[in-house]
């Protein structure tokens, strides 16, 4: 067992969740098997346990929003919906959009994972509206504040995993604007971003 894996977890509890036992995967990271207080069984890695971004196996959410229907008033919004279901996507294995998210390791910020005043004050001072959405400018990052912004369907769709985002000039944009605003050609770009080339480096001059 490697050294990341040499802290016994087992007996240790992490909100809902009562370590079990170990479960040896084939990829870098320390897994452990856990039972949650309702009775249901969740594998998790250790560092969610550690910095508390798993509690539960997914029940804590429906918990947690019901406690917070009677704090607000703001329930049976728009606004709520999409804070009730960006959790539940990132937390719910139920949900038929979880292995796109929560399984791929998609979490919600501590600001915004259990107050929805937070995130609804956040919404309203960053352009929100009926006939937008909440998009990650990262795909692969968190909901969080800076990771996220309103977007239309198009902006959205063009929005996939399929598209690689890098920082350049201050602002993250696709590789393809990247490349035409740098004039470095989307297949070099690509070739660097891969090999794992960021910043600077991924945009040094090519060599003629």
């Amino acid at each position: 067992m490697s050294k990341s894996f040499k802290e016994n977890l087992v007996g240790k509890k992490f909100g809902r969740l009562t370590v079990l036992e170990f479960v040896p995967t084939e990829d870098a990271h320390s897994v452990w098997l856990c039972r949650c207080d309702c009775g249901n069984f969740k594998s998790v890695r250790k560092n969610q346990l550690i910095t508390k971004h798993v509690k539960s196996c997914g029940c804590l959410v429906p918990d947690t929003n019901k406690s917070l229907n009677t704090k607000h008033g703001k329930s049976r919004t728009r606004l709520y919906r999409i804070w009730n279901h960006m959790k539940d996507r990132c937390y719910n294995p139920a949900n038929k959009r979880y292995k796109n998210y929560g399984g791929r390791g998609i979490l919600v910020c501590d600001e915004w994972l259990n107050d929805f005043v937070a995130f609804r004050n956040w919404a309203l001072s960053h352009g929100y509206a009926d006939t937008l959405s909440i998009d990650r400018l990262d795909v692969n990052g968190n909901y969080e504040p800076n990771n996220c912004r309103w977007a239309t369907t198009k902006e959205q769709n063009f929005n996939t995993t399929r598209n690689i985002y890098v920082h350049y000039n201050d602002k993250t944009i696709p590789l393809t604007e990247a490349s035409a605003l740098s004039s470095i050609g989307f297949q070099t770009l690509r070739h660097r971003y891969h090999n794992g080339d960021r910043g600077d480096r991924l945009f040094r001059p090519v060599k003629k």
